[in-house]
């Protein structure tokens, strides 16, 4: 969630968070009461009085801790034994019994979700006693402000990222290339959203917004004369009677929007998939102190077909592909926790044409980082378009949970930027 928005956003989403959020934003332990000496369990009980501190979000939190405890925590537990067969449980070396006992044991007391269980290879004893060193997803913002509590202008920071339009300008300022957008108001758009159409392709979103929520592609195509709108967590609409009902939705609930040109992959790029979205490269980038920002993650994003969840809501989903940050193949230790659930990242080639255009890329990331941003941390959104490399917005919230692709913490080893990175910000303790 953005905690850098105008104060209707605010409590609109204030509202929403209060009646649907199912899991709190923090890990709770009894751990917290008495392993004083382990940083990482210190730097987690932090979070979770961070999360408190606000009247809002503890009444937030509070609803869903008790959610949690009563109800979710049960339900996803016995349903993820349930969806496993026997030979996969096995596999794990673990009885069925004993899989409902650890996922119940960690969402009750930890508020640690089965999922997680899974991602982390937490029923390997070498992870399971070391699950406090890993952060998770709901503890965000909280891990960001934490990690900038020694930089100084990191609020006015926050709130330039969050204004994609202003920071777009910013960017255009420092002569950094970026998506040229359109910032227009809604209003004059509710009575006729039709009028949101116009001969030509467009993506849309909110100026200050997260998670693709209300952002949709308008496909114009001009032998037919006809409009397509994709909502990127919906399914495409084609009747003109679904087009007007999406975007009045959408103009009543959100005061501005972005108007982008439809922006067509780079030819290396179709290389690496058949589908019309655009491939999107995710470059996060750090800065110690006073120096200039350098490179701790990058990862390919590149869109599937959309999986149909229900009659009105398909999901967008990606390969995501972490890249070795000197060669920029894919990373061997990704390819080697993911070899036998996908096998194709094994074989799969970046071409040296590509890799030019993400160094350039990279290079423009750090250099915005550097002129325009006084954050310890910042996720880019690159597109390479046919042109080249353009940066598409920033984030401050960014997830924690990607970096743990290129990371083993059971090892001794810590050769990884990002593995660095996430030791030094314990560290701070």
């Amino acid at each position: 969630m953005k905690i850098f928005m105008p104060k209707f956003r605010y409590i609109i989403v204030l509202k929403n968070k209060l009646l649907t959020t199912k899991i709190p934003m923090f890990i709770l332990s009894p751990r917290y009461l008495y392993s004083k000496s382990n940083r990482a369990i210190q730097l987690h009980r932090r979070l979770f009085l961070l999360s408190c501190k606000h009247p809002a979000y503890l009444l937030i939190n509070m609803v869903a801790y008790v959610r949690w405890i009563t109800y979710y925590a049960w339900k996803l537990s016995f349903k993820m034994c349930n969806r496993l067969t026997d030979e996969q449980i096995n596999k794990y070396g673990l009885r069925r019994s004993t899989l409902l006992f650890e996922l119940l044991k960690l969402s009750l007391c930890n508020v640690i979700t089965p999922k997680m269980y899974f991602k982390y290879e937490l029923y390997k004893k070498e992870n399971k006693k070391i699950f406090f060193n890993y952060f998770y997803d709901q503890q965000l913002p909280y891990f960001h402000n934490h990690s900038n509590l020694k930089t100084k202008g990191f609020k006015a920071s926050g709130q330039l990222v969050g204004d994609k339009y202003r920071f777009e300008r910013e960017l255009q300022k420092i002569g950094i290339p970026t998506v040229t957008s359109e910032l227009i108001n809604t209003r004059p758009y509710l009575q006729n959203p039709l009028g949101l159409l116009q001969k030509k392709s467009v993506f849309c979103k909110p100026n200050i917004g997260s998670q693709s929520i209300d952002a949709f592609l308008i496909d114009y195509d001009l032998t037919l004369d006809r409009h397509e709108l994709i909502p990127v967590r919906e399914r495409a609409l084609t009747s003109l009677v679904e087009i007007e009902a999406y975007l009045k939705k959408v103009v009543s609930s959100q005061r501005t929007l972005l108007l982008q040109p439809f922006i067509k992959n780079h030819e290396e790029i179709k290389k690496l998939t058949s589908e019309k979205a655009s491939v999107t490269v995710r470059v996060i980038t750090e800065r110690s102190r006073s120096q200039r920002p350098t490179l701790l993650y990058l990862q390919l994003e590149i869109p599937l077909k959309k999986k149909i969840i229900s009659a009105t809501c398909h999901r967008q989903y990606y390969t995501l592909l972490p890249l070795d940050l000197n060669s920029l193949d894919v990373d061997s230790l990704f390819i080697h926790k993911f070899r036998e659930k996908r096998p194709e990242v094994e074989t799969l080639i970046i071409s040296t044409e590509l890799k030019q255009l993400l160094r350039t890329g990279i290079d423009y990331c750090i250099e915005a980082h550097h002129q325009l941003l006084d954050l310890r941390s910042v996720a880019f959104d690159l597109i390479i378009g046919e042109s080249g490399p353009l940066i598409l917005e920033a984030n401050y919230n960014w997830s924690i949970e990607m970096l743990y692709y290129v990371i083993d913490l059971a090892s001794n080893e810590v050769t990884h930027p990002a593995h660095k990175w996430i030791r030094s910000v314990v560290g701070w303790l």
